[in-house]
């Protein structure tokens, strides 16, 4: 089982010019120091805030409060109580690729009209599955014979179930 960091940030990284924070999962009651360090340089330094127990997490947690980076580049790290965080990078394109993902996702999910897969992409479900089964999801079921009611006015009586259902078969 791989173990989480205690120094916990954005796993997509960071933007420049814009001031970030950090959570620090610590016992200590008083603030600790830390360092933001790139290429085994000592970019910034600081000291922690304590937050006491988040019972959301159920742990004790301290916020690191870093100003923005103006420097752009990958590998940067978060050292602070003897942890170390996931290398991340600062950017300004980090944020593109989320922001296609979402409208491709919501354009695919609310179209309300046939997508093909020259728009959803070669891996898209046969949209005639969809289809069948929003439309089952939506015809009342006789509770007997799990078949769908077509029609209240051509449902006649279920010859599975007997007399007291009716349904379409």
């Amino acid at each position: 089982m791989p173990t989480v960091p205690r120094v916990l940030l954005d796993q997509l990284g960071q933007r420049p010019g814009v001031p970030f924070s950090a959570t620090l999962v610590t016992d200590a009651s008083g603030p600790v120091g830390w360092h933001l360090e790139r290429e085994g340089q000592v970019l910034a330094t600081g000291t922690s805030t304590p937050c006491g127990h988040d019972p959301s997490a159920g742990l004790s947690v301290h916020v690191l409060q870093v100003g923005p980076l103006n420097q752009t580049g990958e590998g940067w790290r978060l050292h602070a109580d003897g942890a170390t965080s996931d290398p991340f990078r600062v950017a300004d394109d980090l944020h593109v690729a989320l922001a296609h993902d979402a409208l491709r996702f919501f354009h695919l999910q609310r179209s309300g009209v046939e997508i093909g897969p020259e728009v959803a992409g070669p891996r898209t479900r046969d949209p005639r599955v969809t289809r069948r089964r929003a439309r089952t999801a939506a015809t009342p079921v006789c509770r007997a014979c799990r078949r769908g009611v077509r029609s209240p006015r051509t449902a006649s009586t279920c010859t599975r179930a007997g007399p007291t259902t009716t349904c379409s078969t």
